[in-house]
């Protein structure tokens, strides 16, 4: 019942404190005892994907809000892995592999991972990160990554205009990506994924040119970093379409129309092929939809699951069979007073933060990251506002051994 804990050193709060106000007891008890621990992997198996690759979590949540993102919002308020278990862990692994990676929504987040490079580098470890949030790339962790001859980096501007980004709560301008992109040609590193939407809320044909400009900008930085280098390297633009999530500032919102978001993504897609040293991967509209209906159905989505797995898949064939409407979950705007499916899970966070949020995003305001450097953003997962003033290190993953 309870699938996660927050704990600092002194007091331990946040999932402890509501398990002791619902009268709890045992799992109360079970999660004072428990000691913070560093998910990794268990099974040394090479053959596997990625398996010659020592994988481990650092941290767990994102201090921005951007308003699609579940893991944002249902992982607040951001945990870390203390730099001391993290290379514990890794020295036990080292005789197995030099490669490590470290798995976060936001590594460049923790607290200590200058601590934690330096350890890594100091044991001789291959590192790779999963995508890098922009903001937070630190000079230290690019040369890291170039130390283990990594070519090709993740990033993800998400879309091509300040004013769009303002609304997901990306609080990136054209500029500051352009520069931190050229940090990481300058490094020679000279491909670099990004992760683009299409269909988000209130985008604009606008948007859309801007996202086009956006990654030519991207491209000439790299062309011309890479003259020192005497080779060009490739910018790969990811683009996927929106898909609401539940618990998010986004879950009111609809999916955009399947064509029109195959239209998007069409003229996204071939406006920017037209670039040289651009290469585009791009992600179904009807995928898209697939994945909102799933993301967005309520508890009459059960049959149309069980049905589409007896078909071997056949999503529009189990629909058929099942009578499941598919447009009333996923193609309105939900109202503010609508019980929501999803709503049976307490993830802590209130609906009147979430609201708050989704009516910022109509007029383009962002919101302070969590915790806010002067005051708590209160969302509701903590009890009381004690992240508003903890020191940084003290917020750290605990086990769950209690689900």
């Amino acid at each position: 019942r309870v699938g996660r804990a927050v704990s600092a050193e002194i007091p331990k709060v946040g999932s402890l404190r509501r398990a002791m106000r619902r009268g709890d007891t045992e799992i109360a008890e079970s999660l004072r005892a428990q000691e913070v621990f560093a998910p990794s992997t268990v099974v040394w198996a090479p053959e596997a994907e990625m398996g010659e690759r020592f994988l481990i979590e650092i941290s767990r949540g994102c201090s921005q809000g951007c308003r699609f993102c579940w893991a944002g919002f249902n992982y607040w308020p951001p945990r870390v892995v203390p730099a001391r278990d993290i290379l514990a862990k890794a020295a036990e692994w080292r005789a197995k592999t030099d490669k490590i990676g470290l798995v976060s929504t936001a590594v460049c987040d923790h607290p200590e991972i200058s601590e934690i490079l330096q350890g890594l580098r100091a044991m001789d470890y291959r590192i790779s990160v999963s995508s890098l949030r922009l903001d937070q790339i630190s000079d230290e962790l690019l040369d890291a990554l170039v130390e283990s001859r990594d070519q090709q980096i993740a990033v993800a501007p998400e879309t091509g205009s300040d004013r769009l980004r303002k609304v997901i709560n990306k609080n990136l301008t054209n500029d500051e990506i352009i520069e931190i992109c050229g940090r990481i040609f300058d490094r020679g590193m000279l491909t670099v994924k990004l992760y683009m939407m299409a269909g988000l809320p209130t985008e604009e044909e606008a948007d859309l040119q801007a996202m086009v400009d956006l990654v030519e900008r991207i491209k000439d930085r790299m062309i011309e970093a890479g003259k020192r280098f005497g080779r060009v390297g490739k910018i790969i633009p990811a683009l996927n379409g929106f898909v609401p999530k539940p618990n998010t500032p986004f879950q009111w919102e609809p999916i955009c129309e399947e064509r029109e978001l195959k239209r998007r993504l069409k003229w996204l897609s071939k406006a920017m092929s037209r670039i040289p040293n651009v290469e585009v991967r791009i992600m179904s509209a009807r995928i898209a939809h697939e994945q909102a209906w799933l993301s967005l159905g309520d508890r009459t989505a059960a049959k149309f699951i069980e049905t589409a797995e007896r078909l071997n898949g056949d999503l529009r064939q189990a629909m058929r069979e099942t009578g499941f409407d598919a447009e009333f979950h996923t193609a309105r705007q939900r109202s503010y007073n609508e019980v929501l499916p999803w709503e049976i899970v307490d993830s802590g966070m209130t609906r009147e933060f979430l609201q708050k949020e989704h009516e910022r995003a109509q007029i383009a305001k962002s919101s302070a990251p969590c915790p806010a450097v002067d005051q708590c953003t209160r969302c509701g997962v903590c009890p009381t506002t004690w992240l508003a003033s903890a020191p940084a290190g003290l917020v750290q993953l605990q086990s769950a051994s209690v689900v």
